[in-house]
Order: structure tokens, then C-alpha cells, then sequence
């Protein structure tokens, strides 16, 4: 999973950028400040589709979604008070929601998998967990969730 992209100019003028997945950063490329590079687009990889927060950052690959309509699934605990205010919020609007208890044996599973599929950590799992279509993200806030709910509505 995409995390996070870092550009760095060194004192000699020289332009690396390095993006980073929760296993670490790699460094993608270098390139001369003197070069025309014409926008930031240009040295970026073609398949990355920065989102407008970290919440959002796309996996790669992603998991296949769930279902063939568009859906919001949330993944967590009854106990926990991030889960049960995602599932309140979301009730309030017209989204597919289904809700998966992690703490039952054939949801555990299922959650680490597609946390795995997406390149995500699957130890110590961060809840809620919420799959938009087949994106994943961890703790997402609702306003972060409905966009991506509706781009396929």
C-alpha cells in the first residue's frame, strides 16, 4: 500500500523522490534539478493516483471488491467506539453498508486477507477497517468514505 511520497533536493541541486509502503521507503528515482521536468507529474510513477489524504492513498494491488454493487463494508468490534460511531454516521446516509465483526473466526480471516491482498499489515489490526469498493483504509472518517462510495454510483 502507498503510504506516503517524500521529494528531496540536496544541496547539490539534485531532485530524488521516495515513496514509501508500511514495509518502508524505496527511492524511485533521481534527477537533476537542471532538467526540465515540467511538472511534478512527470517524475511521479504513471500509476499512482495521489487521493486527497493519507486515508484514501489507493493499495497495490487492491483486493477484488466484495460485491458486484457498490458497498461500504466495515470491518471492526462492537466495543470499539471508532467502529460503532463509523456504523452510526454511515447509517445515516443511503450507502450498501454491511458490517463484519473481526472478532468472529471466518471475519478474522477474511480481514487479514484482503489487509494482505493490499499489501497492508494484517498483525495488530486497526479498527475500523473499511472497504470502499474494494480500497481499503484504516480509521478512515466518513467524509473520506462517501466520496469514494459514489464514485461508482
Amino acid at each position: 500500500m502507498l503510504m506516503a511520497v517524500a521529494l528531496l533536493v540536496s544541496a547539490t541541486g539534485s531532485l530524488s523522490y521516495y515513496y514509501g509502503t508500511q514495509k518502508g521507503f524505496e527511492k524511485s528515482q533521481a534527477i537533476s534539478a537542471k532538467q526540465d521536468v515540467g511538472s511534478i507529474s512527470t517524475i511521479m510513477p504513471k500509476s499512482t493516483d495521489l487521493p486527497q489524504s493519507l486515508h484514501q492513498l489507493p493499495s497495490q494491488p487492491q483486493p477484488k471488491p466484495l460485491y458486484k454493487e457498490p458497498y461500504v463494508a466495515v470491518y471492526g468490534r462492537d466495543n470499539c467506539g471508532q467502529t460503532q460511531n463509523m456504523l452510526v454516521e454511515l447509517k445515516k446516509t443511503n450507502v450498501n453498508l454491511h458490517y463484519f465483526i473481526i472478532d468472529e473466526d471466518a471475519n478474522a480471516v477474511a480481514i487479514k486477507e484482503r489487509l494482505e491482498d493490499a499489501g497492508m499489515n494484517s498483525e495488530n489490526i486497526q479498527t475500523p477497517v473499511v472497504d470502499v469498493n474494494g480500497y481499503l483504509s484504516l480509521s478512515p472518517t466518513v467524509s473520506e468514505v462517501l466520496p469514494r462510495y459514489f464514485e461508482r454510483t
